[in-house]
């Protein structure tokens, strides 16, 4: 497992049937359950074959509208035996959806070893058949970005702002400029103490130009920015889509920890500390925050 764990969530209220539909709309498991409180269950056709690591069998419970939900999955270990490997997962009402870590079907491990081998592989299915590595929920909520539209007509260069349309955040863009207020290499404290050089300072600055017309940008949390993180993408990275994020900083000095990104997150019995996102590797770590070693990233809720 990475850094994230993954499903098809859904914030507030949803229904069952959405997050049903949701669930086993991209597991291609037929039609949702129904929309209201009470319990479904939905499997394949009589005499339907299975292959290995294909979920045959899928029973949602829902307690009262808005309450959480509880999925028990049932999972084809291999293709000779019966159904195996029955798991049960819960989604809170108020989880929030979480994207994908990025890991491809080519990317689990095997039982008793740490070779990474396809995930619908009778060796990954040993392992863990029902869905608890990456690889086996890479169809949940994938890693996906788009433009943001210009109330004009258009939309804003990925130089400016983007949009991830898993967890619908608005995503500042970075220029490769020298000089530039958004130069990419720029790094900054992160005391909160609205002087020149601190990340405080440089959110009010692009909240005060209005940045693709917005005036509510932020440091993200880490759960946010880890979200960005693609664990496909091997060392030394970026650890990116940088198709929509092309000015990443990936680089590291292991003497001097220059190469993350601050988050908004103070460090639990460390009050001088703040976590970083490392786009190198995708993990995090923190540091002092009196020390001019971080990117900054800016975020804001799409509504």
């Amino acid at each position: 497992m990475n850094g994230r764990i993954n499903g098809p969530g859904m914030g507030g209220s949803a229904p069952l049937g959405l997050l049903g539909a949701i669930a086993l709309g991209a597991l291609g498991l037929g039609a949702p359950p129904p929309a209201h409180a009470g319990s479904a269950v939905i499997a394949p056709p009589p005499g339907t074959a299975a292959a290995p690591g294909q979920i045959v069998r899928a029973e949602f419970t829902q307690t009262a509208p808005g309450a959480g939900v509880q999925v028990r999955i049932t999972v084809r270990k291999t293709a000779t035996t019966l159904p195996a490997c029955e798991t049960t997962v819960s989604w809170p009402a108020d989880a929030s959806k979480l994207p994908h870590t990025g890991t491809t079907g080519q990317q689990c491990y095997r039982a008793g070893s740490n070779d990474l081998v396809a995930c619908d592989s009778p060796e990954a299915m040993a392992l863990s058949c029902d869905m608890k590595q990456d690889g086996m929920r890479r169809h949940i909520n994938p890693l996906s970005y788009s433009a943001v539209p210009k109330p004009s007509g258009g939309h804003y260069d990925k130089t400016e702002c983007v949009k991830d349309n898993t967890t619908g955040l608005i995503w500042e863009g970075k220029l490769n400029q020298s000089g530039h207020l958004r130069h990419y290499e720029n790094t900054y404290t992160n005391l909160d103490n609205h002087q020149p050089g601190d990340a405080s300072a440089y959110v009010a600055t692009v909240n005060a130009q209005g940045l693709c017309g917005f005036s509510d940008w932020r440091l993200p949390t880490v759960r946010e920015l880890q979200g960005l993180v693609d664990y496909s993408k091997p060392h030394p990275g970026p650890t990116i889509d940088t198709d929509w994020f092309p000015h990443t900083r990936a680089d590291n000095d292991y003497g001097y920890w220059r190469g993350g990104y601050w988050t908004s997150e103070s460090v639990a019995g460390v009050p001088a500390g703040a976590w970083l996102v490392y786009f190198h590797f995708g993990y995090v770590s923190y540091y002092l925050r009196y020390y001019d070693v971080g990117a900054v990233r800016l975020v804001r809720s799409s509504q």
